[in-house]
């Protein structure tokens, strides 16, 4: 028997983030409910594209057109996702390669090389997100270095 899915408004539903050691991002919502990421994509009720969690989140970090054309065939093996594109430098970029080279805004749910990141930070002055401009934006474990510059006064 087939469930409807529920209408929850996800994009505005609380949660928190975190990435496991092994590079397994998680998204806690309050409901509770949690969706991952790792080498297959799932969530705590039916780990399949019914879950507006989980089409919240994979829409959010790899865009909402790839969601016509994914199916449970691609969440049993991340691996098979399509590239998705870093919001900062938009080079495609295999889910398999995320390793500790990507990291993504904990608000808006959207995914950045680390390297790009932090180059926009510096760049800025002001860590926040490129696209939301929220601060302390990153998931948990995962910090950008800032670099101060320090101007000498002139006396």
């Amino acid at each position: 028997m087939e469930l409807a899915p529920q209408q929850i408004d996800c994009a505005n539903a609380p949660f928190t983030t975190f990435i496991e050691g092994n590079q397994v991002w998680n998204f806690m919502f309050v409901h509770p409910h949690r969706v991952r990421l790792g080498d297959y994509i799932t969530c705590d009720c039916r780990g399949d594209l019914r879950c507006p969690y989980l089409v919240h989140v994979v829409g959010r970090i790899w865009g909402e057109t790839v969601l016509k054309h994914i199916s449970s065939y691609h969440l049993a093996d991340a691996t098979r996702m399509p590239k998705w594109k870093c919001s900062i430098c938009h080079i495609s970029s295999r889910w398999a390669d995320r390793g500790s080279a990507f990291t993504y805004c904990g608000l808006c749910k959207k995914a950045y090389h680390r390297e790009c990141l932090t180059t926009w930070v510096q760049h800025n002055k002001v860590p926040t997100c490129p696209l939301c401009r929220a601060t302390d934006f990153l998931p948990t474990g995962h910090n950008i270095e800032m670099v101060c510059w320090v101007v000498p006064l002139k006396t």
